[in-house]
């Protein structure tokens, strides 16, 4: 039996890791919004959560403990560890300390390190859909871009602003 697990032992962890991958995506895909005080919250999921959680602290252990070793390999390493070490700190920002929430009066973008934004719906000129990507245009011409890549209650969101009626652009 141990030789048996010893020779397919790759196949095994491959297989035991894609199983917890897939309940993990499911379990995600089954998250519903956060409504609170008659707001509805775009989140992102625990299983990115996790993900950002765990990459950027494990990428910048790796750079610090790695460091000049980095540049002993080819001219593009180094570039791309830090370009994904940034993207690993987005991630890491977006999912933790990015509050993006609406209801029927308003739509608000709130960050720990940022100006945040709010605009009202009755303000709101023109919103198309580009590639889960929001542009809201405010009557002052204010066009804004909000991501809504992987969040929880995006749908929900394209949905209730496709149910309304739509004001015409003016001239």
């Amino acid at each position: 039996m141990i030789e048996w697990f010893k020779e397919y032992d790759a196949v095994i962890k491959v297989a035991a890791t894609a199983l917890v991958l897939l309940l993990a995506a499911w379990a995600a895909n089954r998250e519903k919004p956060k409504v609170s005080a008659g707001w509805t919250y775009l989140h992102y999921t625990m299983l990115v959560k996790v993900i950002a959680g765990l990459f950027l602290p494990f990428m910048i252990a790796a750079i610090l403990y790695n460091g000049s070793k980095l540049f002993e390999e080819s001219w593009w390493v180094p570039p791309v560890i830090f370009l994904t070490t940034a993207g690993a700190a987005w991630l890491f920002y977006d999912s933790f300390f990015r509050t993006i929430r609406w209801n029927s009066e308003a739509l608000e973008v709130r960050g720990l390190f940022s100006k945040g934004w709010r605009v009202a719906w009755e303000e709101v000129r023109s919103v198309s859909l580009v590639s889960e990507a929001l542009f809201i245009t405010d009557v002052e011409n204010v066009s804004r871009k909000l991501n809504l890549h992987y969040r929880v209650g995006a749908r929900d969101l394209i949905q209730w602003l496709s149910s309304r009626p739509q004001r015409g652009n003016p001239p």
